[in-house]
């Protein structure tokens, strides 16, 4: 057996199959150079927040994250991602939250980006937010494969809880509690330049590159 997190591991342990860690897996495409860069308008003054995720996933940590919002009107969060019901993804979840984001004027939502283009948009963000509810469903929330792609940019990244980087942190600004998490942001913010330090940069993208998917078929092999 192969898993992403020990929290997985953990309900399998009566299975008597072998079992093994690995994490998530990064494209290459992540890593490589591309000049046409996604264009937010003219903000070159504002700082830029970016948001991959389903936004009708049930874990949405909807409270907090309108906190957020509204605690940062200077600051623009774009959201990449589902937000329209369809037969893929029939839930109901957050529906009044997606209404919230829609009229907020710090809120873009370009909805759903194929997996290659993604790094046009990744890369013009100053920082990353998740806010799922992982101080409450640590398993469930164990290892996001989304955290690879931010890590990949060498970007500061603002999160809940996630159980397989508490001891990484060097990697992630991560909370314990998600109502610590507007106050963790703040600080981030103001102080931005150390945390987008290139050596910090350097740091968070070199993780990344150990994780592409042809390493670790090389570690399954």
């Amino acid at each position: 057996l192969f898993a992403t997190s020990d929290k997985i591991l953990e309900r399998l342990e009566d299975v008597g199959t072998p079992k093994f860690k690995i994490n998530h897996g990064v494209a290459q495409h992540f890593f490589e150079e591309n000049n046409e860069l996604f264009k937010q308008g003219e903000t070159p003054d504002r700082i830029k927040i970016g948001y991959i995720g389903n936004l009708l996933y049930k874990y949405l940590d909807v409270e907090i994250l309108g906190t957020i919002i509204d605690n940062n009107k200077d600051v623009l969060f774009t959201f990449i991602g589902p937000y329209e019901q369809s037969n893929l993804h029939g839930a109901d979840h957050n529906l009044k939250f997606i209404e919230y984001l829609k009229y907020s004027k710090n809120v873009h939502m370009l909805g759903p980006k194929p997996s290659n283009e993604l790094p046009c948009y990744l890369n013009q963000f100053d920082l990353f937010l998740m806010c799922y509810t992982g101080d409450r469903n640590v398993a469930e929330m164990a290892n996001p494969h989304k955290i690879l792609e931010y890590l990949s940019t060498g970007k500061t990244i603002v999160s809940h809880y996630i159980d397989e980087y508490k001891d990484k942190i060097d990697l992630v600004e991560m909370v314990n509690d998600n109502r610590l998490l507007p106050q963790r942001l703040k600080h981030v913010i103001h102080n931005l330049h150390n945390f987008n330090s290139p050596e910090k940069v350097q740091l968070r993208r070199q993780y990344a590159l150990s994780n592409t998917y042809e390493k670790q078929i090389e570690r399954i092999e």
